[in-house]
């Protein structure tokens, strides 16, 4: 896909689902120039009724953990996928609250090869299929917990280094 041009086929190189942005909100908020070239790629269940993305690989990599970046805002008929699909197989997810976007993430695929694909379902309800990133990872997707812990020792320790150099001494 063409991150400049609205409407261009998913078709090699780097496009806005392998770019590396992440849309920072739900698609009404983030898809606002009219050209249609904001952070989402989108299908339309009428045109393109469970759409396949096929990815293709330099190399061999074996891929352990992918994360795909949903919008479920429910606004104008966007709804996260009933079931994704990866390399033929159906593959369980929880998608993001209803009203929100966010990653969900596979861990422990191991697949292998060059050439793998990624099928999204649409729900009876869905007009729309947004979705903004897909990430792929050969070593393991850390899990959210994983990230808050992290987070919360990073604040920790800031907060010692913080007091240690706030700390005066007065001299008589």
């Amino acid at each position: 896909g063409s991150t400049t041009t609205d409407g261009a086929a998913l078709t090699g190189g780097s496009g806005d689902l392998t770019d590396g942005v992440v849309a920072s909100g739900l698609w009404n908020t983030v898809e606002i120039d009219p050209s249609g070239t904001g952070p989402y790629v989108g299908w339309i269940k009428e045109n393109s009724l469970n759409p396949l993305v096929t990815f293709h690989f330099a190399g061999s990599p074996t891929i352990n953990g992918i994360g795909i970046h949903l919008d479920n805002s429910g606004i104008g008929g966007v709804l996260s996928p009933s079931a994704i699909w990866i390399d033929g197989v159906n593959t369980a997810f929880t998608a993001p609250l209803l009203g929100t976007a966010g990653f969900v993430n596979f861990t422990g695929l191991n697949l292998t090869g060059n050439t793998h694909s990624i099928q999204f379902f649409q729900p009876s309800a869905a007009t729309w299929t947004f979705v903004s990133e897909v990430q792929f990872f050969s070593g393991a997707v850390p899990e959210p917990a994983s990230w808050a812990m992290m987070i919360a020792g990073f604040g920790i320790v800031g907060g010692a280094m913080r007091r240690r150099q706030t700390r005066r001494f007065t001299f008589a």
